[in-house]
């Protein structure tokens, strides 16, 4: 109880350092956001991992679960959404400049200088994963963004645009950075309950660490299959070891600070649904042929959010996860020429553990679902970690790079490929790509770097 009291502390306290951040940012142009105010650590952390939270289980998670059809927009601007006609440029404005740039980005970097020059080392550690993670959910979106010219304030309003390459090369400076700083002393000051994520434990963000740098090889790995294959069975080696040690970030009841999908369908009651009538998601269609016992949770009535099992408002938000790190596992190991029985093993480890997370039993469904040793495909991987992720936005990655499971387009004959850049960076930085509209996401000349499928 006294750790869901201090959770909710800061909890609240991160959510409303969040919004006057946003306030004080743009309130005035003419005050230098580099030039970092004088905010401990210890305050920074907790606003910055809302914040990654907020962003990955929030817009970020409902555009993608539309897009690979976990979910169905069936009210006002999301039925419109349902149809791509609505994945416009000025949908995206508040995540890219408020919650990214302006929020996480800025604040991560603010920590790590202030952390660096008290020599914190964990606070330097966490700060490259929680900067990492962003930056790489960011991305994998929208491909190439500001970054060697972001962050200079009024000193270059129209900061140039680096290749997703690029970014991508210093993704992985920051987790081998964050790995080296959370493997050593951390120095006379620590995290503690301020981390509202593993509460200072630095071996639980070791591992995190290797997991993220995981999923970053995944994303490249047809690229360069013996290496980045190779680059994934290194991290999950190191990585987590079960459930307890999933990144979650423990939301509480209280109106503000519940969890992201509960307060989108309390403030937008019915604008999106597993199913109705006319609009069955696939991953409903999926789940009903396999008899899962999972689907009365994730198909819950929505607009019953309050009793909702799974978007419930004291989640504990998945940001990964030892179930998302063992069908890495299992496709690299398939995909490197893997020992059978260790595939095997890796794939019903991933079912077992998305079981666990959710309190159920998974021995009967393994049991009817599980093809036997030697006989796992990339069907079978991919489409337990297509159910087990529901409306996790590393999902919108699978799908990309592997096409599984085979989707039909909603409206049209293509699934965009990609998020539009904002309307604010479109109209007010002359170095933005003229990507925009709906023929632009789905256009094959405009898939991101990596996808290359």
């Amino acid at each position: 109880m006294m750790k869901h009291k201090i959770t909710a502390l800061f909890l609240g306290l991160a959510l409303l350092l969040g919004f006057n951040s946003c306030e004080d940012y743009f309130g005035d142009i003419n005050v230098n956001p580099n030039v970092p105010t004088d905010v401990p650590p210890s305050v920074l952390l907790p606003s910055i991992e809302v914040g990654v939270a907020d962003l990955t289980g929030g817009d970020m998670s409902r555009f993608t679960a539309v897009l690979v059809s976990h979910v169905r927009g069936v009210a006002r601007q999301w039925s419109s959404i349902d149809n791509y006609s609505f994945i416009v440029p000025s949908n995206f404005d508040n995540a890219w400049r408020y919650n990214i740039y302006a929020g996480i980005l800025q604040d991560a970097r603010i920590l790590k200088q202030k952390a660096s020059e008290e020599g914190a080392a964990y606070y330097v550690g966490i700060a490259d994963v929680l900067m990492a993670y962003t930056w790489m959910m960011a991305t994998d979106v929208w491909d190439d963004m500001p970054f060697t010219e972001a962050f200079q304030g009024t000193d270059n309003l129209q900061p140039a645009f680096d290749s997703q390459e690029f970014i991508y090369g210093k993704i992985d400076d920051m987790l081998a950075e964050a790995i080296s700083s959370l493997s050593g002393d951390g120095g006379d000051l620590l995290p503690g309950s301020d981390d509202i994520i593993y509460g200072g434990d630095a071996a639980s963000w070791l591992k995190a660490a290797h997991a993220v740098a995981a999923r970053a090889a995944l994303h490249r790995a047809l690229m360069d299959p013996n290496k980045y294959y190779g680059d994934v069975l290194t991290h999950v080696a190191d990585g987590f070891t079960s459930g307890a040690d999933d990144m979650r970030l423990q939301y509480t009841s209280g109106p503000t600070s519940a969890a992201p999908w509960y307060r989108f369908n309390r403030d937008r009651t019915g604008d999106i649904q597993m199913f109705t009538d006319d609009k069955p998601s696939k991953l409903g269609e999926i789940m009903m042929a396999l008899n899962d016992p999972r689907l009365p949770a994730y198909s819950y009535d929505f607009e019953d959010f309050d009793n909702h099992p799974y978007f419930r408002a004291d989640r504990a938000y998945p940001l990964i996860t030892y179930y998302e790190q063992k069908f890495m596992e299992a496709e690299a190991l398939m995909m490197t020429g893997g020992d059978a029985a260790a595939i095997h093993d890796a794939f019903v480890a991933g079912i077992q553990a998305s079981f666990d997370a959710m309190g159920m039993d998974a021995t009967d469904y393994i049991t009817a679902v599980d093809p036997g040793e030697g006989n796992v495909t990339m069907d079978d991987i991919m489409t337990q970690k297509y159910i087990a992720m529901y409306a996790e936005p590393e999902v919108y990655n699978d799908w990309r790079r592997t096409n599984i499971p085979q989707l039909t387009p909603n409206s049209g004959s293509t699934i965009p490929y990609r998020f539009p850049y904002p309307s604010s960076e479109l109209t007010l930085n002359l170095n933005t790509p003229p990507v925009d509209g709906l023929s632009a996401i789905t256009d094959p000349a405009n898939k991101v770097w990596w996808d290359i499928n």
